[in-house]
């Protein structure tokens, strides 16, 4: 018989997690660092690009973050508190796209798939995502481009005080 639709999404995304697994391990990010949001980016990093739901121009600026701060996002172009943990608890839609929000529904972001495959690929675990749209940029239509910055920035181990350790991790030269 066929199989059902949450059957191959489920299916799809345990091939995706393996993928990345496999890719940290290949980089040497060890397991308790990953799930433990202990590594952030070296230096700051930023794509602009035109959103793909909403065709608005998009900024999106990396930002390093303390030890255990975990992944936030930051609507940058909205006054007040416009902060969202990066958390399933968060997920409003994911119709098209993954949308995150804030509890009262007030504050957005969309289109967060692939800077997330990205920074889990790549080992952050802690970071601040300042976003000028309510939605990310599609860029390439991929994480590639998301993969590319993170490693230009560099991938460290961060520290409880909230500045990096200068001990950069391998990172590997090609993503498959």
């Amino acid at each position: 018989g066929s199989a059902s639709i949450p059957h191959v999404i489920r299916a799809g995304a345990v091939r995706m997690y393996i993928m990345l697994r496999r890719a940290q391990r290949l980089r040497g990010v060890s397991r308790g660092a990953r799930s433990r949001g202990l590594n952030t980016l070296a230096a700051e990093a930023s794509l602009t690009g035109i959103a793909l739901h909403s065709g608005h121009e998009s900024t999106v600026r990396i930002v390093p973050a303390p030890a255990h701060a975990g992944i936030h996002f930051v609507r940058v172009d909205l006054s007040g508190d416009t902060v969202i943990q990066a958390s399933v608890r968060n997920v409003t839609s994911t119709v098209l796209s993954t949308t995150i929000g804030s509890g009262d529904g007030a504050v957005s972001v969309g289109t967060i798939e692939h800077l997330m495959a990205a920074l889990c690929g790549m080992g952050v675990g802690a970071c601040r995502v300042e976003v000028s749209a309510p939605e990310l940029p599609i860029l390439d239509g991929s994480a590639a481009p998301w993969v590319a910055a993170i490693r230009s920035a560099g991938v460290v181990a961060a520290t409880q005080g909230g500045s990096a350790d200068a001990r950069p991790f391998a990172s590997p030269s090609s993503v498959r």
